[in-house]
């Protein structure tokens, strides 16, 4: 929690490529990680201590600081059902685990933006 924490505090991280930016969440990186090694009660403790810190931040509860909580469950619990299910498949090869990290890792991408993209379409 205390990761999320400072990684919520400091904001997008960006990358210059070419002429434009790319920003990302280091936070949502380091929450992920935390599922696969914790399971689903990192999901929640990284949810709460984002939406904590936001509460502190902000001063205030929004709309969007709720939908963004609701989705960090979804979206981390979407990374950690992909990934765990290949994790038991996975007999502890290696090649495997790298394998389920990836393939959690672009299941919590997909949920992201089809959520996102909804609300946006909405």
């Amino acid at each position: 929690m205390a990761l999320v924490i400072l990684l919520e505090g400091q904001g997008p991280i960006q990358i210059r490529l070419g002429r434009s930016k790319i920003g990302f969440s280091a936070k949502a990186y380091a929450s992920i990680g935390a599922v696969y090694l914790l399971g689903m009660s990192a999901a929640l403790a990284s949810t709460l201590a984002s939406l904590l810190t936001n509460l502190w931040l902000k001063r205030a509860v929004s709309i969007k600081t709720l939908f963004n909580a609701a989705m960090s469950i979804l979206v981390y619990g979407s990374a950690y059902g992909v990934f765990d299910e290949i994790r038991r498949l996975s007999n502890h090869d290696v090649a495997l685990l790298v394998v389920a990290g990836a393939a959690g890792g672009s299941a919590a991408w997909l949920v992201n933006h089809l959520l996102i993209g909804t609300i946006v379409a909405i």
